[in-house]
């Protein structure tokens, strides 16, 4: 019987919440940094790019219906009180929607 070492397990990465834009452009959240930060990619088997990098989980990603633009939400400390963010892809800038 072969033994593995529990590091293997908790290293398992995941994606999800994948959302498509105006453009084209497939956002998603992808916990590869160690939290769920957003991601997206262009085209077809392009190579994803990060747009957030932040110490806490971003919950959900929402592109807008007519620009280059996403909403969203992230919690502090896990308190499930979840504050809007809305992401320019084009500038990279990230406007903060609630307090």
């Amino acid at each position: 019987m072969r033994q593995y070492d529990i590091e293997r397990y908790l290293n398992v990465r995941n994606a999800g919440g994948a959302d498509l834009g105006p453009d084209g452009r497939l956002s998603f959240l992808l916990n590869t940094t160690g939290t769920g930060q957003v991601w997206s990619v262009r085209e077809p088997e392009s190579w994803p790019e990060q747009h957030t990098f932040f110490e806490e989980s971003v919950s959900f990603v929402d592109s807008s219906p007519e620009r280059s633009e996403a909403v969203f939400g992230m919690d502090e400390g896990g308190n499930e009180r979840a504050q809007l963010y809305l992401l320019n892809y084009e500038s990279g800038g990230i406007t903060e929607l609630t307090a």
